[in-house]
């Protein structure tokens, strides 16, 4: 039986690896989700769509205050738009984000 080698870690045969390709179906669908709804903000309800900038916005203030160049420039008087590695680093964040999640859940239900 092979071993994934960061949680399967033992080769016994009574043993059942978790079923990984399950758990990156439904993370990437949760990240797939969380895209959208950044992508289409702007046709949310105000109250939805600023806990949405809410989730691009508060994991690069992170990133920024460590000096990674995250923000584009901005306009005057105008939020600054994630750069590509502003884009790059929400995505990481948030894979990790939802795969922990899926993976806290599927521990619990064992």
């Amino acid at each position: 039986m092979p071993l994934c080698g960061v949680c399967c870690l033992t080769d016994s045969a009574d043993v059942k690896p978790p079923n990984h390709p399950v758990r990156y179906a439904i993370a990437s669908g949760l990240l797939f989700t969380h895209l959208a709804l950044v992508a289409f903000a702007g046709a949310l309800p105000d109250k939805i769509a600023a806990a949405v900038a809410g989730t691009v916005y508060v994991p690069l203030w992170l990133f920024k205050t460590i000096g990674l160049p995250v923000f584009k420039a901005g306009a005057s008087w105008g939020w600054a738009a994630p750069s590509m590695l502003g884009w790059a680093l929400f995505t990481a964040v948030w894979a990790l984000v939802w795969w922990g999640l899926v993976a806290a859940v599927a521990k619990l239900r064992r």
